[in-house]
């Protein structure tokens, strides 16, 4: 009841949220541009046929970046909790599947993706609900599939840092800051192989995961970060 409770609350944020996140994240990664959403789409080596999955899509950038990346050739589907969010996705493409649900139960088979993308939501995710995403992913990502996350570093700028912090606190956890300190270490308990990019501007950092793991090892992964 508590979680169900808790869940409406933040799809009540989230919702009022949509209407400024495009520029909240703009100012927070200062990618006015797009630049980090078509550098994270490049990165992936998207290819023809390739079914795709952009998880907390938000308002759709990424998903619409890889769709754009691959046109015809391929599937691009959307998911997030927030109709808000949705609506403005739907808005800006109708050449994507957008599918509102939540993340840590998400409405796929086995295997159903070769590449997931994660950009600027994992971090506001609850501790429990992390481990259970990165769960999801490995199950629905084919044996040679790829996750791709990307996050904000913490900022310089001291009024950002403060928004970045604020963030994690209300929408994440108290351990997220801590989470960020093992990130590597934890992903790679769920995928063979691990490894940490950095933007040019050192505003924004990608994490590639590579080849998930035997489901049974992960999922008898320990849901606290120790």
């Amino acid at each position: 009841m508590r979680n169900t409770i808790r869940k409406k609350i933040r799809q009540i944020y989230y919702n009022i949220f949509s209407h400024i996140y495009d520029a909240f994240v703009k100012l927070h990664s200062g990618d006015t541009s797009q630049a980090l959403r078509k550098w994270l789409v490049e990165t992936a080596d998207l290819r023809p046929g390739m079914k795709i999955l952009d998880l907390c899509t938000g308002t759709g950038s990424v998903a619409i970046k890889a769709k754009e990346k691959i046109k015809d050739r391929g599937m691009v589907a959307g998911v997030d909790f927030s109709e808000g969010m949705l609506k403005k996705a739907i808005k800006k493409s109708d050449e994507i599947f957008w599918i509102q649900a939540d993340v840590t139960e998400l409405p796929f088979k086995k295997n159903s993706f070769d590449i997931v993308f994660l950009a600027y939501g994992f971090y506001e995710l609850k501790d429990k609900d992390k481990f259970m995403v990165l769960r999801e992913i490995c199950r629905v990502l084919s044996r040679n599939g790829r996750f791709l996350m990307m996050e904000h570093e913490e900022p310089e700028n001291q009024f950002i840092r403060f928004l970045y912090r604020i963030r994690l606190l209300t929408m994440g956890s108290l351990s997220s800051v801590d989470f960020i300190k093992k990130e590597t270490q934890i992903i790679s308990g769920f995928f063979e192989r691990v490894k940490n990019i950095k933007s040019l501007s050192g505003n924004s950092k990608i994490i590639i995961a590579e080849i998930p793991k035997d489901q049974a090892k992960a999922y008898s992964m320990d849901l606290h970060p120790g």
